[in-house]
């Protein structure tokens, strides 16, 4: 959120609702913004974007760009901050960033978090005619300081203790070290269920 230059009073999407995506959603509320709209293929993972603060939300297998696009400017305008946390492109058509570059105001951010695995096909026009900045989070120490680390997570701190984060609405499920591997499975195979699985390891 810090790398995207968000303001109050940014209308804001979100692409992809997995944790790093409710993640993203409760920081920005939390600095501020004024609207909050969550994207993603899973009901379930809609429905905990509502939970924790979205203003509308919408299933990107039901519903083409162009009827959300329209839906999205009626009702919003056009938005000024896009956090991608998809990871890889899983709607129909691999169109779910071209989307989020279309719902951009002229000179608005695109902020990557999620990190593809796969080739990605992105409309460059979309990027270009608008002049949209791209950003993404780097912990790189030569272009992001120890100092200003520390000061993040002093903040993060702070918004968790009061509340403003909410932690415990994104753990779906608690499993012992034996089950590990069913675990992973569940992350892998049941994204309508499962968000973060958190391992107890007793002594």
């Amino acid at each position: 959120v810090y790398a995207s230059g968000l303001r109050p009073a940014d209308k804001v999407v979100i692409l992809g609702m997995g944790a790093g995506g409710l993640m993203l959603l409760q920081g920005a509320k939390a600095l501020g913004a004024s609207v909050l709209i969550g994207i993603d293929l899973e009901d379930f993972r809609l429905g905990k974007a509502k939970e924790l603060g979205a203003n509308e939300v919408f299933n990107n297998s039901k519903f083409d760009n162009a009827t959300i696009k329209e839906n999205i400017w009626e009702t919003h305008g056009e938005i000024d901050v896009v956090f991608d946390a998809m990871g890889n492109d899983l709607s129909k058509d691999k169109s779910a960033r071209n989307l989020g570059f279309e719902l951009l105001r002229p000179l608005g951010t695109y902020a990557m978090f999620g990190t593809p695995s796969e080739d990605q096909q992105i409309k460059m026009a979309l990027i270009t005619s608008k002049g949209i900045k791209t950003a993404g989070a780097t912990f790189d120490a030569r272009y992001f300081s120890m100092e200003k680390t520390r000061e993040l997570l002093a903040l993060s701190e702070q918004l968790v203790a009061k509340g403003s984060i909410k932690i415990k609405p994104l753990i779906t499920h608690h499993i012992s070290l034996e089950q590990v591997e069913e675990g992973l499975r569940l992350c892998k195979e049941r994204k309508n269920e499962a968000i973060k699985i958190v391992i107890d390891i007793t002594p």
